[in-house]
C-alpha cells in the first residue's frame, strides 16, 4: 500500500511540474504576421502638364519600418524616395515603378495646382496612380485639380495616403 501512494504521489508531483511548466511558455501566433510584398507602381499623367504644377513623392517600408529602395522603370535609376515634378511627366504618359525588396506598405504624397487661374477642360491635368503587390491591384486612384468658383484665387491640393500590403 506504502509502494501505491508514493508511486500516486510521485505522479500528481509530475503532473503539477508539467501544468506549471506548460504555463509559461510563449505561444506564437501564427495569423499575426507582417505581411510583405513586390510593389509595383504605374503613374499616368493625362492632360496638358504645363498648365500645372505637379509634384509626387513616395516612400516604401517593410516590417521593420526601414525604408526600401525603388526602381524607375523607364530610367532605370534607383533612389530611396523618388521626388517627380512637372519636367519628369512632359516625355512620358505612363510611368512605372518597382521596389528592390518586399514591402510592407507605401505612402504616397501629391500636390497639384493651376499655373494659370483660367484653366479649361482641355488643360486639365490629371494623375492616375495605381499600387500593385506581387502583381495584384491593390490601389488604383485618379487625382486633379478642380478649378474653383471666381478663378481668382487658387491653392495646392494636397493628397497623402498610405496603402498596406494587407
Amino acid at each position: 500500500m506504502k509502494n501505491t501512494t508514493t508511486k500516486s504521489l510521485l505522479a500528481l508531483i509530475t503532473l503539477s511540474l508539467l501544468i506549471i511548466s506548460s504555463c509559461g511558455k510563449k505561444v506564437d501566433n501564427p495569423t499575426v504576421q507582417n505581411k510583405e510584398a513586390i510593389m509595383k507602381m504605374e503613374v499616368i499623367c493625362k492632360g496638358d502638364i504645363q498648365s500645372q504644377v505637379a509634384v509626387l513623392t513616395f516612400l516604401a517600408v517593410n516590417a521593420a519600418g526601414e525604408l526600401i529602395s525603388i526602381a524607375n522603370d523607364t530610367t532605370g535609376k534607383i533612389t530611396a524616395g523618388p521626388f517627380l515634378q512637372n519636367s519628369d511627366f512632359a516625355s512620358h504618359n505612363l510611368t512605372t515603378y518597382h521596389s528592390t525588396m518586399k514591402v510592407s506598405s507605401v505612402s504616397v504624397m501629391l500636390a497639384i495646382s493651376p499655373k494659370v487661374y483660367a484653366t479649361t477642360q482641355d488643360e486639365n491635368f490629371s494623375m492616375t496612380i495605381k499600387i500593385y503587390f506581387d502583381g495584384n491591384l491593390r490601389d488604383n486612384q485618379t487625382f486633379s485639380y478642380d478649378q474653383l468658383s471666381g478663378g481668382d484665387f487658387t491653392t495646392p491640393k494636397d493628397f497623402d495616403y498610405k496603402v498596406n500590403v494587407n
